[in-house]
C-alpha cells in the first residue's frame, strides 16, 4: 500500500508495484506515458469490466478503493 505521504516522489515502477498489490485478483494496473490525461489505469477483471483512469497514482489508488466500496468488494 502507499506510504503515509502517498506516492509522491516514487518512480513509476515503484508506484505500479504498490498499486498492483491493492487487489490483484480484480484489477490489472497499467501506466501509459503516451496518454496525457489519465495515464494511470485500473482494468477490472470481473463481469463489470470497467476501466478506471487517473492522472496520478494517488488518484488511482483512491478511485480503486471507491470502486471496491461501491461494489462491496473491499479487500
Amino acid at each position: 500500500m502507499p506510504r503515509e505521504h502517498g506516492f509522491t516522489g516514487m518512480a513509476v515502477d515503484q508506484a505500479l508495484e504498490l498499486l498492483r498489490q491493492i487487489d490483484p485478483r480484480h484489477y490489472v494496473i497499467t501506466y501509459d506515458e503516451l496518454v496525457a490525461k489519465e495515464p494511470w489505469r485500473a482494468w477490472r477483471l470481473d463481469r463489470i469490466g470497467r476501466v478506471i483512469g487517473a492522472s496520478t497514482p494517488d488518484e488511482l489508488s483512491a478511485a480503486i478503493k471507491a470502486d471496491q466500496e461501491e461494489d462491496g468488494s473491499e479487500t
